[in-house]
């Protein structure tokens, strides 16, 4: 019995490993682990439920100013400001939803696009330490405006620090936008740290299959969380 359980939870976890870190869909890994596209899907789900309940320990906010300030002064070696993270959004697609008000792409070029859009902020390790999911059609702007980070900010950054964020964030006593080389090349952490997060897991390369945007967002969570674990192997 130990055995057959332990054959199960390793297959659970290869098969979830395999559908997020593939764009084939779940069609495509039951067949490579030999199951059916039920017990795949099912297999999946039961992972990525886990792995959204873990997500409040590896993606957390500094509990206090003194580990805000601890983390800014890494991230700031290339510029004078103190610099505590950097933030950005990233459309991730997803297919229509029954409930499609609002879940456009606002970027797409065609009516039928539709995305959530995850907005996040990560230190110099390319790790992310908050983000929030919205509708693809809302701004950059005003999901940081809503998020629990942008409400918090000016409990969470200690006195003289900020964050980087794109021209399109505006300028606040707390946001910086770059305005020089050292600057923007400092902000590249965010785009880098999303590239990596959208390679190492393919299965954003196309729209997802859950039916549901909520759905949707519980894979990319679990995708956030695993992609901090992976940056914590040797």
């Amino acid at each position: 019995k130990f055995f057959m359980f332990s054959f199960h939870l390793n297959h659970t976890k290869s098969t979830c490993l395999s559908e997020l870190g593939s764009s084939g869909g779940f069609r495509e890994t039951a067949q490579a682990f030999g199951v059916s596209k039920a017990w795949c899907f099912v297999s999946v789900n039961a992972s990525v439920r886990v792995l959204c309940e873990m997500r409040s320990t590896p993606i957390k906010l500094p509990r206090n100013k003194k580990n805000g300030a601890r983390s800014s002064l890494a991230l700031a070696k290339i510029v004078a400001s103190f610099c505590c993270g950097a933030i950005d959004g990233s459309s991730i697609a997803i297919n229509r939803p029954r409930d499609f008000e609002g879940w456009y792409n606002r970027n797409g070029c065609t009516f039928d696009s539709f995305s959530a859009l995850l907005l996040s902020i990560c230190d110099h390790q390319k790790r992310f330490i908050s983000f929030d999911n919205r509708p693809g059609s809302w701004s950059d702007a005003k999901i940081f405006q809503l998020s629990c980070f942008g409400r918090n900010i000016e409990k969470i950054l200690p006195r003289g620090h900020h964050i980087l964020a794109d021209s399109g964030y505006g300028v606040a006593s707390s946001v910086m936008t770059p305005f020089n080389f050292k600057l923007s090349s400092t902000r590249m952490a965010i785009e880098g740290a999303l590239g990596l997060l959208k390679e190492r897991f393919r299965l954003f390369k196309k729209p997802r299959e859950e039916r549901t945007p909520a759905a949707s967002i519980h894979i990319i969570v679990a995708c956030l969380v695993l992609h901090y674990i992976f940056s914590r192997l040797p």
